[in-house]
C-alpha cells in the first residue's frame, strides 16, 4: 500500500465485472487515501542527509506524490479527456497491485490521428508494425509504451536528471523497491533544490562542513550566501584542507557556485612584516608535505621491481569489456599505493554514473591487497579519502612486515588463474558448502551475495533477455560495444585492451545461460555455435547503500567471490547487460527483503576454463613517484 502522503488517482479499467465510476473517468483514489500534506513545490521536510558528501536528496524528497495513473483498461477518450483536463503529457499505467507496467504518452495517442488512412501506409510500407498497433488501439494496455522507464524514489536528484537527459524525458514514474507507483517527478522537481532559502543553505554549510572540518577555525569563518552562489572568507590553521572544505561546499543541493577566500594563518617574519599563505597560493604542496610524513618503520620499503610486480597482480582484474579504467601512483618516501579512476576509459551511455568503472577499480584494488597480504605486508586502506578529487579511488599505505591478512594471501595463486568462460557449463550444482563459503567472502569486503532461485532467478533471467533484446536496436550502445572489441585480435598478443574475438566463446543456439554476445550485428568468421546450461547457476552482488564508496566494495567483494571460486574449481562470467538499464537493474533486488542495490551478476559452475584477455603494460598505468 502507497504511504499515507501517496495520492494515486486510477481511471476506471472499463472492462466487465468493473462498472465506470459515475462520477466521470476517475474513481475513489485507491486504499481511500489522502493528499500529501507538503505543497508540490516544497523539499520533503524529512530529507535525507548523507554526511559524507553532504546533504544528499533524493527523488523522493521533490517528487509529486498526488499521482493520476491509468489501469490497463482504461478506454482511448477518457485518456485524452484526463491528459488534456490535467495537462500533462503523459501517464502511468498500473496493475491491480500498482505496480507500473507502462506509460502512456501524447505521442502514443497522436498514432491515432498520425496513422488515421493506416491501411494505405501499410500497403506503402511506412511506419513501424509498433506504431501501427497502437494507432489501432482503444484501451491503455493497447496504447502504452513498456516497459516504462521509471527511477527508484532513492535515486539521487543527479542519477535522475542523468537518466532523463539520456532518454530524453520530461517527466518519469517514481517507484519503490517493489515496483509500485509512488510519484512522479519532472525536470522542474529536480530543479527545485536550487530554490532552497540562501539562510538554509549557509546554515547547513556551516554546520556539516566548516564545523565537521574545520572545528579549531570554525568561530573565524564567514559564510555567505546570495542566490545560492557561496562565498567563504576567513582564516583557517591548515591550508591543505581548503579544497576539501571547497569541495563539500559545491555538493551541498542548492549551490550554484562557490568563491572560495580562505587564507592561511598570518606569522611574523624576521624584519616584523605579517606573512600568510591564501587558500590559491603555492604553500599548498608543504602543507600536502606535512601530512604526507614519511613513515618510521623499520621494514625495508618494497623496490621499484617489487612494486611493478604487486601493479602488476593488481591490474589481473576484470572490468566492463576490459577497458582497465585504473591508473596506479606509488609515492616511495610514505610507501603509499593510489588508486585512480581512469575516466578516459569510461562508457558514457552504458555506464553514466561510472558505477561500473567503479566496480572495476574495487576488483583490481583486491588484487593489489592480495598480492600485498602474500608479500606479508600489513596494508591501511582508505576508499574515497579526498572527496574533493573524486579521481582519487582509494589509498594503500604499508604499515609494516608481518601479520598480514592470511586470508587474503591464500587466494594469490588464483589472480593469474582467473578468466571469464563464455563456453557452457556442466550441469552440476555448486555445493552448498562453497556457495556459504562464497557469500561469506563477499559479507567480508561489505557486500551481499545471493542465488537467485525458482521464480526469481526466472526473472532474472528474463531481464538478461530484455537488455539483450534493446541491445540489439539500441545504436548507442552497440557503439560503444564495437569500441571496446577486437574482432581483428587473433591471439593475447593481438591488442593491450577491449574483448578480443578469441574471447566471445561460442554463439548461444539454446539454453538458457545469460551471455553476452560480444559480436553484436558483426560478423566473426569460424565461430562455432553451442548449446549452454539448461539450469545456470547465477549470483548477484549487492549493497545496502549505491554510492561511489559501495561500488568500490562491490568491487572488491566481486573479485574476492572470484577468486576463491577459480581456486576451488569453479569458472565465471559476469553479466552486467541489466545492470546498464536503471529501469531493469532494480528488477533484480532480493525479493525477500526488497532491500540492497544490485551492482553484478555473476554466472558460477564447472567447465571449461577461459582465454586469458590481453592487460596494458604496467608501465602505462603505474607512477613512481620519491
Amino acid at each position: 500500500m502507497p504511504p499515507p502522503s501517496t495520492r494515486i488517482e486510477a481511471t476506471s479499467c472499463g472492462t466487465a465485472g468493473t462498472p465506470a465510476p459515475e462520477d466521470g473517468p476517475f474513481g475513489p483514489s485507491r486504499d481511500g487515501l489522502e493528499r500529501s500534506p507538503w505543497p508540490c513545490g516544497d523539499l520533503h521536510p524529512h530529507a535525507r542527509e548523507e554526511t559524507m558528501y553532504g546533504s544528499d536528496y533524493t527523488v523522493s524528497d521533490v517528487m509529486t506524490r498526488s499521482v493520476v495513473a491509468l489501469t490497463a483498461g482504461a478506454p482511448f477518450k477518457d485518456i485524452v479527456r484526463t491528459v488534456r483536463t490535467r495537462r500533462i503529457s503523459a501517464l502511468p499505467v498500473v496493475d491491480v497491485g500498482n505496480r507500473v507496467v507502462g506509460v502512456v504518452s501524447e505521442a502514443d495517442l497522436l498514432r491515432k490521428e498520425e496513422f488515421r488512412d493506416s491501411d494505405q501506409q501499410v500497403r506503402r510500407g511506412t511506419g513501424s508494425a509498433s506504431a501501427h498497433d497502437k494507432a489501432r488501439g482503444v484501451t491503455a494496455a493497447d496504447l502504452m509504451t513498456s516497459p516504462a522507464i521509471t527511477v527508484h524514489a532513492d535515486e539521487t536528484l543527479a542519477g535522475a536528471a542523468r537518466v532523463m537527459a539520456r532518454r530524453g524525458i520530461k517527466r518519469m514514474p517514481v517507484v519503490d523497491a517493489d515496483g509500485v507507483l509512488r510519484g512522479i517527478v519532472s525536470r522542474g522537481d529536480l530543479l527545485r533544490v536550487f530554490l532552497r532559502p540562501d539562510q538554509e543553505i549557509a546554515e547547513e554549510i556551516l554546520r556539516e562542513v566548516t564545523r565537521g572540518r574545520l572545528p579549531d577555525s570554525a568561530g573565524a569563518l564567514r559564510v555567505e550566501v546570495h542566490d545560492g552562489v557561496v562565498t567563504l572568507a576567513g582564516e583557517v590553521g591548515d591550508t591543505a584542507v581548503v579544497p576539501l572544505v571547497e569541495g563539500l561546499t559545491r555538493s551541498v543541493e542548492g549551490v550554484v557556485d562557490v568563491r572560495c577566500e580562505l587564507s592561511g594563518p598570518h606569522h611574523r617574519s624576521a624584519d616584523g612584516t605579517a606573512s600568510g599563505t591564501d587558500s590559491s597560493g603555492g604553500d599548498k604542496e608543504a602543507a600536502h608535505g606535512r601530512a604526507d610524513e614519511e613513515t618510521t618503520v623499520n621494514d625495508r620499503a618494497p623496490s621499484d621491481e617489487q612494486v611493478i610486480g604487486l601493479v602488476g597482480d593488481a591490474v589481473a582484474a576484470p572490468s566492463m569489456h576490459n577497458a582497465q579504467p585504473w591508473r596506479f601512483r606509488y609515492v616511495r618516501h610514505t610507501r603509499t599505493f593510489e588508486l585512480h579512476a581512469d575516466y578516459d576509459r569510461a562508457m558514457p551511455y552504458s555506464d553514466p554514473r561510472t558505477r561500473g568503472l567503479h566496480i572495476g577499480c574495487g576488483a583490481a584494488l583486491l588484487n593489489l591487497r592480495v598480492a600485498l597480504a602474500e608479500e606479508g605486508w600489513q596494508a591501511e586502506t582508505r576508499l574515497l579519502p579526498h572527496p574533493e578529487q573524486p579521481s582519487l579511488v582509494a589509498t594503500v599505505r604499508l604499515s609494516g612486515r608481518g601479520g598480514g591478512d592470511r586470508d587474503l594471501a591464500a587466494l594469490h595463486g588464483a589472480v593469474a588463474e582467473r578468466h571469464s568462460s563464455r563456453f557452457p557449463f556442466e550441469e552440476r550444482r555448486i555445493p552448498d558448502s562453497l556457495r556459504g563459503a562464497l557469500a561469506e567472502a563477499a559479507r567480508r569486503e561489505g557486500a551481499t551475495l545471493v542465488y537467485p532461485a525458482s521464480w526469481h532467478l526466472q526473472q532474472v533471467l528474463d531481464l538478461v533477455r530484455e537488455a539483450e533484446a534493446r541491445g540489439l536496436t539500441d545504436s548507442e550502445s552497440d557503439r560503444e560495444l564495437a569500441e571496446w572489441t577486437r574482432t581483428d585480435a587473433p591471439s593475447v598478443n593481438g591488442a593491450v585492451d577491449g574483448v578480443p574475438a578469441y574471447a566471445f566463446g561460442p554463439v548461444r543456439s539454446g539454453g538458457k545461460a545469460p551471455m553476452r554476445d560480444f559480436a553484436g550485428p558483426r560478423r566473426v568468421s569460424g565461430r562455432n555455435s553451442a548449446v549452454f546450461e539448461a539450469a545456470p547457476q547465477i549470483a548477484c552482488v549487492s549493497t545496502t547503500h549505491d554510492r561511489p564508496e559501495d561500488w568500490v566494495k562491490a568491487g572488491q567483494a566481486l573479485e574476492r567471490v572470484l577468486l576463491m571460486a577459480t581456486a576451488e574449481g569453479l569458472v565465471c562470467s559476469l553479466a552486467t547487460q541489466p545492470l546498464e538499464r536503471p529501469d531493469l537493474r532494480w528488477l533484480l533486488r532480493d525479493p525477500k527483503t526488497g532491500a540492497g542495490h544490485p551492482q553484478m551478476l555473476l554466472r558460477l559452475g564447472y567447465g571449461p576454463v577461459g582465454p586469458r584477455t590481453p592487460r596494458r603494460p604496467v608501465a602505462d598505468v603505474l607512477e613512481l613517484h620519491r
